[in-house]
């Protein structure tokens, strides 16, 4: 009955529950912010402003996030209300998701206490072009818990656990000013931006007790700025890093820059750890028996036991370093500059073969890669000969 603008349903629940699978349910500039339904996922006793149970698009009719707002409720306990619940398969695009919350404890399902911006039970759920803010949960995910979000911003959310994201795939997308243990005392509370593996994406002025921008994460091209914590400013815990920028964040404690929490190896490729701070080891440190930051063809400070030749201590030169740590950090130009010790001394990777830099650049495109988070294009005159 809804097959036409003229004959639209008054709320997105009653188009989505009448829409066929695999079909787009196209929603006019509003704000949505009453209603709902509980029992998604199966057994959860939160309530979803909306929730989508089928494998079909709910898209924006503007494609205008600012335009199209899904408001949840708090605070959160019994009458609390998440944004978006999405069935595994399902598709978001164009919304702010904004001010959901969640319950307090487990109730009924884990996923009470999850994803209270946005709750997916599987990564094959994508979330494009929207704006998660302001969210707020008790366990992991305060923005979102699981799906593959690209072109997203996902800003100032809470969490006890990867306040920004949670076990997401994310690409193209910025985390900033997200805070994981501000809802009350927990001392286990980690990965202020996000726990999640990261595509070109930006993460800057997150705060955490540990791991103020990412807890337990896989980077490629990404910058990682300006984020605090107590222990591991910038990156904590289990961590993969591949041509990645970790620069200006602070720990009040120690491992500025990274900290490797327990035992293991931990690769870091073709990055920059520099310009960190911290009360001691401002720019890295292991704090477990086993633990290993196996630093290749990266330049960092300081050298440690077994350095690979590879590595490389000096300035990076980038075309603007910035000034001060943490969230008082004043962001400078990560890029390098041609003279940088860092350009064409990378190490190259399959997975460069048809990837871009954090600036949408081909990744390998003078034979060898860059380290860092951005290639090196030189300037010069183009002659045409006739």
């Amino acid at each position: 009955p809804y097959d036409a603008a003229a004959k639209a349903a008054g709320d997105i629940q009653t188009a989505s529950n009448y829409a066929y699978a695999g079909e787009t349910v196209l929603v006019a500039a509003a704000t949505y912010d009453s209603g709902g339904i509980t029992n998604w996922p199966s057994g959860g006793r939160l309530t979803n402003r909306v929730a989508v149970t089928k494998i079909l698009t709910l898209q924006s009719l503007s494609n205008d996030p600012a335009a199209t707002i899904i408001r949840g409720a708090g605070p959160c306990g019994p009458s609390a209300v998440r944004g978006v619940y999405l069935l595994n398969g399902a598709r978001l695009v164009g919304f702010t998701v904004s001010e959901g919350c969640s319950m307090t404890t487990t109730v009924y399902s884990s996923s009470d206490t999850q994803g209270a911006g946005i709750y997916c039970p599987g990564t094959a759920t994508v979330i494009s072009n929207c704006i998660v803010a302001g969210n707020t949960c008790y366990g992991y995910g305060g923005g979102i818990m699981q799906g593959y979000v690209f072109n997203s911003r996902i800003v100032s959310n809470s969490a006890n656990m990867s306040s920004g994201a949670h076990s997401c795939i994310l690409s193209n997308c910025d985390l900033s000013y997200n805070r994981a243990n501000t809802i009350q005392t927990w001392n286990t509370a980690y990965g202020g931006g996000a726990g999640c593996t990261l595509y070109n994406c930006i993460v800057s002025y997150n705060y955490a007790l540990s791991g103020g921008g990412l807890g337990n994460a896989i980077m490629y091209n990404c910058l990682v700025y300006g984020n605090q914590a107590s222990y591991g400013g910038g990156v904590y815990g289990s961590f993969n890093l591949n041509n990645s920028t970790i620069a200006g964040n602070y720990a009040s404690g120690y491992g500025g820059g990274l900290l490797a929490e327990s035992a293991g190896t931990r690769p870091v490729i073709n990055c920059i750890v520099y310009s960190n701070g911290a009360s001691s080891y401002p720019e890295w440190r292991t704090n477990a028996a086993g633990a290993i930051i196996a630093f290749t063809n990266s330049c960092a400070l300081t050298q440690m036991a077994g350095w690979n030749v590879s590595n490389i201590t000096n300035n990076p030169l980038f075309a603007a370093c910035g000034n001060g740590y943490g969230t008082n950090h004043v962001p400078g130009d990560y890029r390098l500059q041609a003279k940088s010790p860092c350009v064409n001394t990378g190490t190259n990777q399959p997975w460069m073969n048809d990837a871009l830099d954090l600036d949408g650049k081909k990744r390998l495109r003078y034979g060898r890669v860059d380290m860092g988070a951005y290639e090196v294009i030189y300037d010069g005159t183009v002659y045409v000969m006739h």
